[in-house]
């Protein structure tokens, strides 16, 4: 019995010792979210110390129908220590209506190699160590995640994942369960709807003329 736990004892801490020494790994992810055109905010799946907002429960933002509301770059940080090598960065998401959508397969964009260490991420921190990788920017460009869509509420969910030689891939999805944003499409108004804000709009300003 002695010696069966020995081996067990033995096993377990070569596992242990296999996986603190991982040859390979993820340890950053953001996303960059413009509406209708406007600057984008960065938000990040988890990096410990920065300022940024979690992607995990964000509101992105709300436009009207035909409107955009964009994912305009991403960002992983991986590294290497010799025994594999990193060899690509992807982002992951699908897209369902809140309350009766169901999830769909996931869409998969590549990200770009950005650049071996020393680099500055997207959250602003710089990293010098031999082996950490920087990759950056979609391979299929600014991505609409509200075309076609109708009105109502969405959420979108997304995960990061990293290829390697032979470590197999790495992901970075909140031990499965992803991360969740939220946005909404909006009716846009009818003409006549606008010419009525406008008779309004003149009635009001006559109204205060003749109070004066």
């Amino acid at each position: 019995m002695k010696k069966i736990a020995l081996l067990i004892s033995t096993a377990l801490l070569l596992t242990s010792a296999s996986s603190l020494s991982a040859a390979s790994g993820a340890f950053g992810a953001y996303v960059g979210v413009s509406v209708d055109g406007g600057s984008a905010t960065i938000y990040e799946a988890y990096q410990a110390g920065t300022d940024l907002t979690d992607f995990e429960g964000a509101a992105l933002g709300s436009v009207n129908v035909g409107g955009n509301i964009s994912f305009s770059t991403a960002e992983v940080l991986t590294y290497k220590n010799g025994g594999s090598n990193v060899n690509g960065a992807q982002l992951n998401y699908r897209i369902y209506e809140t309350t009766t959508g169901t999830p769909s397969d996931f869409t998969t964009t590549g990200i770009s190699f950005g650049a071996d260490a020393t680099f500055t991420s997207l959250a602003g921190f710089e990293y010098t160590n031999s082996g950490d990788q920087r990759w950056t920017g979609l391979t299929d460009g600014v991505i609409n995640i509200a075309n076609g869509l109708i009105a109502g509420d969405y959420s979108v969910e997304v995960f990061w994942s990293a290829t390697t030689d032979s470590d197999g891939p790495h992901f970075i999805n909140d031990g499965g369960n992803n991360y969740t944003g939220t946005f909404s499409v909006t009716p846009v108004p009818e003409p006549g709807t606008y010419a009525l804000i406008a008779g309004l709009l003149s009635l009001s300003y006559i109204a205060v003329r003749r109070r004066s």
